[in-house]
């Protein structure tokens, strides 16, 4: 192992930012630099990277016949490399100061096409009860799946407890990343869906019964689901996103045919800063720009 590849693990392993797949993958790109590094600069120690280091990287990124979107996501682990050690504007925040071509328009029409078509399932349809209160509340809040088959009604909405009556709780336990969340209660739909839940379960249920794992719920999940014709339910999280935007703000994200950012005046694109901020936490993102791939950009 040489000393550069060690430098790299050793930082990477203390930041922490993000899910174990996410890290994984942060870790191979950056581990791809290293291989450019180590044979081009020999003996090249991490503290010691400069611009001719970052450049030789992109270059031969961009040289290679990589897709915009690969080379985006190699580039935006290696800003998180120099972040952690202090040298972010060795690499420009913009890509295409590299020759990537933004896919903001593509982007934006796939956000707008899975919020409409998840829009569109009758989750009652689906026959087996907790599956269908779990699609509800997957549409009701934006959680993911394994989030709203672990979700224990009792110990997410507590509303005779001080603080506990406009908002919900995730235990760590149930979450990607292990990170507890909270996330508002914001229209009588969701507490009447929650009142529901609370008469419906005993303390300590979740949606998975008891004689079952989560993986065997998931298969049912899956079944149920694909049974009536419902396939890429992530698309309720979307719909949820630019839901909440829309609260948030008063007008349509861009994956809605709303104003970019650019197009906005300084003071609201302060407020829609805070916006993306404020739906990022609730999704249970760590990075505020993940939030665009569900609200457009």
């Amino acid at each position: 192992m040489t000393n550069l590849r060690y430098d790299i693990i050793r930082v990477l392993r203390r930041a922490k930012l993000g899910s174990h797949g996410t890290r994984a993958e942060r870790k191979k790109h950056c581990l791809m630099g290293e291989i450019i590094l180590s044979r081009d600069f020999p003996g090249l120690r991490l503290n010691n990277i400069g611009q001719k280091h970052v450049d030789a990287i992109v270059c031969e990124w961009t040289s290679q016949r990589l897709s915009g979107k690969t080379i985006a996501n190699r580039l935006s682990s290696l800003r998180m490399l120099l972040e952690c050690i202090g040298k972010p504007n060795l690499l420009s925040k913009n890509n295409a100061d590299y020759g990537i071509e933004p896919i903001t328009t593509r982007n934006n029409e796939l956000a707008a096409l899975k919020a409409t078509m998840a829009k569109q399932h009758d989750l009652t349809q689906v026959s087996n009860k907790k599956i269908m209160l779990s699609l509800l509340l997957q549409e009701q809040f934006g959680l993911r799946k394994q989030e709203c088959l672990l979700f224990q009604p009792h110990t997410a909405y507590q509303p005779a407890k001080e603080g506990r009556k406009d908002r919900i709780y995730l235990q760590g336990s149930w979450t990607k990343g292990g990170k507890e969340r909270w996330i508002p209660i914001v229209n009588e739909s969701q507490r009447q869906f929650l009142d529901y839940l609370l008469t419906a379960f005993q303390p300590g249920e979740s949606m998975i019964p008891q004689n079952m794992t989560l993986k065997q719920q998931i298969s049912i999940y899956d079944y149920q689901t694909k049974k009536v014709g419902m396939h890429k339910l992530h698309g309720l999280r979307y719909a949820y996103a630019q839901s909440r935007y829309y609260d948030l703000l008063g007008f349509p994200c861009p994956a809605q045919g709303g104003p970019s950012l650019r197009q906005l005046p300084p003071e609201q694109r302060l407020l829609v800063k805070q916006a993306r901020s404020q739906i990022s936490k609730e999704l249970g993102h760590e990075r505020e720009d993940v939030v665009l791939i569900y609200l457009g950009s």
